[in-house]
């Protein structure tokens, strides 16, 4: 090739051979059609992926014949693809929890129930403007003014601390605490007009603090959904009598919960028997769970609370005093 150029300038002087470096520097990955392929293949594999899976995808004959490949590329070319296809690595989005908001039943509850009932309390309530200043309007004669209350809770953590800060060059490695630590949850009540539910004193309120965890104050269960509640009533009916009061609890399933001998088909036994019955953990005063020398639960068997006919009847589930099986669960039989 040297010896022709020398030739082509010796018979033309203005004959000089042009350099194409840079027209050529394309990358492979500004093909649309590669592109659409790898897409295409990279959704098939699901959501997690790696850049590993294009550089498998370019070794395939039919992939390298169609688009002009002699080899695969490398995992840096491949991850620097990924940036061109739209890709980051990132933790994934978080939208919208799905917990059966979108049931018929939850639906007809809240279109036919829960809002025109709220659009009923917003007669007697405060009205705010967007600037988050109270609007006062005076209610109609005969009208108490509502004041909605709002639960939640909060959890705190022994080794929560910021990850993020400056730090000087002669700092050194520190050993660290291993897990979250031993936790704290605070459950409250608040309200737009009066803030956090409390005397006006502070003296009393409805805050509670709970040590989760065996050894401590146990799990939050139902009971401690309660006890807050019912001192939060008695604080509304000493301090804030001429007030209507609603207490908003979010969906959780500590919030809901039945009675612990509530009417149950699930489980019952098909024959009588002499000991079926609710098997209940055993709690002492405070609502704590009490353990055995195991450690474990100790629980206990409670009658279930009997069913009612149509009529309104009340309809036992167990053999009354007199009978010959007294104090026996009938069975599903004798029942039906």
């Amino acid at each position: 090739m040297l010896r022709a150029w020398v030739k082509a300038y010796i018979r033309d002087h203005t004959n000089l051979p042009t350099h194409n470096w840079g027209e050529a520097n394309v990358s492979c990955i500004a093909d649309e059609s590669l592109v659409a392929d790898i897409k295409a293949h990279l959704q098939s594999l699901g959501k997690y992926i790696c850049v590993q899976d294009i550089v498998d995808y370019l070794t395939l004959p039919d992939v390298q014949k169609e688009h002009g490949f002699m080899k695969t590329i490398s995992l840096v070319t491949a991850q620097c693809w990924m940036e061109k296809l739209d890709y980051c690595w990132k933790k994934e989005p978080k939208g919208q929890y799905s917990d059966g908001h979108e049931h018929d039943n939850i639906v007809n509850y809240c279109q036919n129930i829960f809002l025109p009932a709220w659009a009923r309390f917003q007669l007697h309530m405060h009205n705010w403007t967007t600037e988050n200043l109270y609007a006062s309007e005076k209610l109609m004669a005969g009208l108490r003014k509502v004041v909605v209350w709002f639960h939640d809770e909060s959890m705190f953590y022994a080794n929560d601390r910021r990850k993020l800060r400056w730090v000087h060059s002669s700092e050194e490695a520190v050993p660290q605490p291993k897990g979250e630590g031993a936790s704290l949850m605070v459950a409250h009540f608040v309200s737009a007009n009066y803030g956090w539910l409390q005397s006006p004193n502070g003296n009393e309120s409805a805050c509670i603090l709970l040590k989760a965890g065996r050894g401590h104050d146990g799990d939050y269960t139902n009971k401690l959904i309660v006890q807050p509640a019912e001192r939060a009533i008695t604080i509304l009916e000493k301090y804030y009598p001429n007030d209507d009061h609603i207490l908003v609890f979010d969906n959780a399933t500590t919030h809901i919960k039945r009675a612990d001998n509530a009417l149950s088909a699930g489980h019952m036994l098909k024959n009588p028997s002499q000991y079926w019955g609710v098997t209940v953990t055993v709690k002492d005063i405070k609502g704590a769970v009490m353990h055995n020398s195991d450690a474990k639960p100790l629980k206990k068997k409670i009658p279930m609370s009997p069913a009612h006919f149509p009529d309104g009847r009340e309809q036992p589930l167990y053999f009354p005093v007199g009978h010959e099986k007294a104090g026996w669960f009938k069975g599903m039989v004798q029942i039906l």
